[in-house]
């Protein structure tokens, strides 16, 4: 996924994004998924329409549909 590497220190996803040069941490994460969805929310409110993301908005969609079904 975009913007995710292993933490080994801490044993969770780290989850970061490069703004204008300068690499912001958004956090650690037990789940690799929602570390990338972590990035895809900055990503989205920093970038706009020109944004690279790791899920599109309908695989998100249909994951929080699959979630509540279940």
């Amino acid at each position: 996924f975009k913007g995710l590497c292993w933490a080994r220190r801490e044993g969770k996803w780290c989850a970061r994004i490069k703004i204008d040069g300068l690499r912001h941490h958004l956090g650690y994460f037990t789940v690799e998924q929602d570390a990338a969805r972590a990035y895809d929310q900055v990503a989205r409110k920093v970038f706009g329409e020109f944004a690279l993301f790791n899920f599109s908005d309908r695989q998100i969609d249909l994951e929080n549909i699959y979630k509540l079904a279940f």
